[in-house]
């Protein structure tokens, strides 16, 4: 059986050099078991962001229903469409972004305040456990490795309804103003001025978010900061 699935492999190996088709994500060729079923019912077309070419032809060339997302290039408009309310859910590719991370979340946090039932998955290839951390607590998000095959990866783009994270998992409207003006490189003296807080219940509030993330000193927060304000363009490479 194995040496039947080997030959099977091989011509179609050989057929696809012949006839150049275009790839699945991440998967230029895949097994029989590996396709999704395909499905007659209604599926909820899904917004995707991203500047990759290639795999922006692997979802327009994918199975069904995954073939019929609509592809963004630019992060810009694909948020404008989902404020106008075109789409209920969207999937964001975390590499190659035209905009810094930060600003990126922080506008996918005020579109999930206005429409709290959008769903939004992030596809990364982020191994950091700080960076990814990072991510779920600044927005409730899926995260889907761009390393899964297509149906684990489906599987996840599924739930479009998951259960809402605890109150404390995602950070405050306070602890992300703090948050942004670390990124952007102020003093905590004046973000304690800015905010109107005193200067102690700045520290508490940064404290609480570098047990969130599992960072020892403030210092690994400041890089990791840094790190995502800058990851524009070069993929969402953040790893010690």
């Amino acid at each position: 059986m194995r040496a039947v699935l080997r030959r099977e492999r091989r011509r179609r190996n050989l057929r696809a050099s012949q006839s150049n088709p275009l790839p699945l994500p991440h998967h230029a060729l895949v097994e029989h078991s590996d396709l999704l079923e395909p499905d007659t019912s209604t599926h909820e077309i899904r917004a995707v962001i991203t500047g990759d070419r290639f795999l922006a032809e692997g979802f327009r060339h994918s199975p069904v229903p995954i073939c019929f997302y609509s592809v963004f290039t630019d992060p810009d408009d694909a948020l404008l469409a989902l404020a106008r309310g075109d789409f209920k859910s969207v999937i964001v590719d975390m590499d190659r972004l035209s905009m810094p991370v930060i600003t990126l979340i922080e506008r996918l946090r005020a579109q999930r305040m206005q429409r709290p039932e959008i769903h939004i998955a992030l596809m990364v290839t982020e191994t950091d456990f700080a960076a990814l951390d990072f991510l779920r607590a600044s927005c409730s998000v899926c995260i889907i490795s761009k390393h899964l095959p297509l149906k684990e990866a489906w599987t996840k783009m599924q739930l479009s309804n998951p259960p809402p994270p605890p109150r404390e998992a995602i950070f405050s409207h306070k602890e992300w103003k703090i948050l942004l003006l670390m990124a952007q490189g102020y003093s905590l003296r004046l973000i304690a001025q800015s905010q109107q807080q005193p200067y102690h219940r700045i520290i508490y509030r940064i404290g609480r978010i570098q047990m969130r993330l599992g960072l020892q000193r403030r210092q690994q927060l400041i890089q990791l900061l840094q790190r995502i304000n800058s990851s524009a363009g070069e993929g969402f490479g953040i790893s010690e």
